[in-house]
């Protein structure tokens, strides 16, 4: 339900987005539960109001102040489904090369339920899994990359990941895990 609104939303406005996080990374490999929606959207300060707007109480919680903030300094803020107590983290990614990248590379995916919705390519939600890993998460998200490998090997682009594990500063991480899972 979030997801598909967060989806329809950025349609409407004509945003660039992108699911990832663990729900990406179980389109691409193994499902595993999670408690939200990882969404990357290109917010123009200008929009952000409306694009909450789209999400109205008393059912929805978004504060359109920190989605302003958000657009404005880069960050997040967070859309929840008060019935269900679901939450759509909505990230507003820095204008990188590597996040020019990822937004070129999105996939449309058909949802289940009925619609679509835009996807992180499996080779970018490897990659900030391994970012997170790097940072200190936990292990789940080595796990979640194993799961991507088993299930999407055949349209994985391993070029693309050593490319930007090396610009991203995750190549050790990387090469140790290739070596882990048999690459």
């Amino acid at each position: 339900m979030v997801l598909r609104r967060v989806a329809e939303r950025c349609d409407q406005l004509d945003l660039a987005y992108f699911i990832t996080g663990s729900v990406a990374s179980g389109i691409w490999g193994e499902s595993r539960l999670t408690l939200d929606v990882d969404v990357a959207i290109t917010l123009p300060q200008h929009l952000a109001i409306d694009f909450c707007h789209g999400f109205p109480p008393p059912d929805w919680y978004a504060d359109a102040e920190s989605a302003r903030e958000a657009s404005q300094q880069g960050g997040q803020f967070n859309i929840i489904y008060i019935p269900e107590a679901v939450k759509a983290d909505i990230i507003t990614p820095a204008d990188t090369p590597y996040n020019r990248s990822r937004f070129a590379r999105c996939q449309r995916v058909d949802l289940p339920a009925g619609g679509h919705a835009m996807f992180a390519a499996p080779e970018d939600v490897i990659l900030k899994k391994l970012e997170h890993f790097a940072q200190g998460a936990s292990d789940k998200h080595l796990r979640d990359i194993a799961g991507i490998w088993r299930v999407s090997r055949d349209r994985i682009d391993l070029n693309y990941i050593e490319h930007w594990s090396a610009q991203l500063g995750t190549a050790a991480t990387w090469r140790s895990l290739r070596s882990t899972l048999g690459m």
